[in-house]
């Protein structure tokens, strides 16, 4: 990490710690001053040439840089460094194409064979207040980079590892602060389009991996306490460092081919619109998000069980976790939610089970939101502490929404329970509703499908029909459970233990 610091540093110069107003017109004493720096520290920093401009900004030709340990190079055919005419604020732009190099180190430690990447731009420009004669005094850093197009590619067929690698950003915008008073950073990134393609390959696992992606108006912005240590992490857990992220993205889509052990699998998808956002704040972990209607589909070829062709289409879903992770004087509360609609999967998939299609292939919708209260006992900073039985405790369990349906069969469930934790096991106080439908239907087709046998099929609707009542729909039953001091009642009859 500290050398490709290094050769961002080379790049902007912007992105060392600095903390104090200069006046522009000591830019280029401020940038003798970096240079001399970097050189002092082994890195080996050149230029054929030098030039001033009458407003101010500093030209370097040639540039090259090499950090100490000869592991990272940037090569550019010029770096510019020029007043804004805003107050301690200095723009960066750079050549339209730079070139840098990595040479990663082997598992033995030996140097491993050089990537080189091309840096590709158009309109980029770096606003910093970084660039200061004196690196002590200001409490805030900020960069704003701006660019119509920047990628980064590489072609490296002689690497072991990762063989070409291609990230290129369309109309990129991003902000970063760092606030050393603090110690925080916080930032926003926003591009039109985001691709990705990769070719990377692992020896060991003999493994060789393609892909190439595309995502559409992504936004991401983040905000987060910097942990330096082990234990500066662990004030995550304890509420006294904090961090939120949210990402949006519209249209994205994808294909790759994995191939392993005599074996090809060909993948793609295509995905409209997602939301995500996640948090450690006051101790509580957030993550909640949406997603729009996606297509996925893989093939295998080779090995020695072939799989068939799956084609899934999924109509959209969500999800939503809350979980206290310290703690407290009382209860806090928990959340968790999940979703899928529309599910549906191509006639090879359901040929594997059903061949002769006497189960109804209608979409799959899932439906999950539980809330409830809990009680942390042990926190999960206190590492020494921790098992399954000490952590905590669940005191509240709500049922919102709970619902499957598939195969022209449903069952819903709602109700609520409380737990009385005064014994070995939490033991459950309340009620709960569980409606089924078309299980009749569903059972008789799979008798046909030849999944399970006439007597299976009596057996188990003999059992729902003695634990249940009807509803008030054709092929519907209703059961009310209970949950007592003294045991478990289904329609007030007890169920044996």
């Amino acid at each position: 990490m500290t050398r490709i610091a290094g050769a961002l540093l080379a790049l902007s110069l912007a992105f060392l710690p600095a903390t104090a107003p200069q006046a522009q017109e000591q830019l280029e004493l401020t940038l003798d001053a970096y240079v001399a720096v970097m050189k002092a520290q082994g890195n080996r920093v050149a230029f054929a040439d030098k030039s001033v401009a009458d407003d101010d900004s500093v030209t370097y030709s040639e540039f090259s840089y090499t950090s100490a340990d000869g592991q990272v190079s940037l090569d550019a055919p010029w770096i510019r460094f020029a007043p804004t005419g805003t107050e301690w604020t200095t723009r960066i732009t750079l050549a339209d194409m730079a070139e840098l190099t990595v040479t990663p180190l082997n598992p033995d430690g030996s140097e491993g064979a050089p990537l080189a990447f091309d840096l590709a731009n158009s309109g980029l420009e770096i606003d910093t207040n970084a660039i200061v004669p004196d690196p002590t005094i200001l409490d805030r850093i900020d960069v704003a980079l701006r660019a119509g197009q920047l990628s980064i590619a590489g072609d490296n067929p002689a690497s072991p590892s990762l063989k070409m690698l291609l990230a290129s950003f369309e109309a990129l915008e991003s902000n970063f602060s760092y606030d050393a008073v603090a110690d925080r950073v916080a930032g926003e990134l926003v591009t039109d389009t985001l691709a990705l393609d990769y070719d990377f390959a692992s020896e060991v696992e003999g493994m060789r991996s393609v892909s190439a992606s595309r995502t559409d108006d992504v936004r991401l912005d983040y905000a987060f306490d910097i942990g330096r240590t082990e234990e500066e992490f662990k004030d995550y857990l304890t509420g006294y460092m904090s961090g939120e992220l949210s990402l949006d993205a519209g249209n994205s889509s994808y294909t790759g081919t994995t191939e392993q052990d005599g074996s090809s699998f060909a993948f793609s998808g295509t995905a409209t619109g997602s939301q995500l956002e996640a948090a450690i704040k006051n101790a509580v972990l957030t993550y909640a998000g949406t997603f729009g209607p996606a297509n996925y589909a893989f093939t295998q070829t080779g090995g020695t069980m072939p799989l068939p062709p799956i084609d899934a289409d999924i109509g959209g879903g969500f999800f939503d976790l809350r979980l206290p992770l310290m703690t407290g004087e009382g209860s806090d509360e928990i959340r968790l939610g999940l979703g899928v609609s529309k599910v549906a999967l191509n006639d090879e998939i359901w040929a594997l089970i059903d061949p002769s299609s006497a189960i109804p292939r209608e979409p799959a919708d899932l439906e999950l939101r539980l809330s409830g209260l809990s009680k942390i006992n042990v926190p999960l900073s206190v590492e020494e502490q921790m098992d399954a039985e000490t952590f905590g405790e669940i005191e509240k369990l709500d049922i919102g929404v709970a619902t499957l349906s598939a195969a022209g069969a449903s069952v819903d469930a709602t109700g609520g329970v409380t737990f009385d934790n005064s014994g070995d096991v939490p033991k459950p106080l309340g009620d709960v509703r569980v409606t089924l439908r078309g299980l009749t239907t569903l059972s008789q087709a799979l008798v046909q499908a030849g999944i399970i046998d006439q007597m299976q099929a009596g057996m188990a609707m003999g059992m729902i029909m003695a634990f249940g009542k009807p509803g008030d729909g054709p092929d519907e039953f209703v059961t009310d459970i209970t949950f007592t001091q003294d045991g478990i009642l289904a329609n007030g009859t007890p169920i044996p233990q």
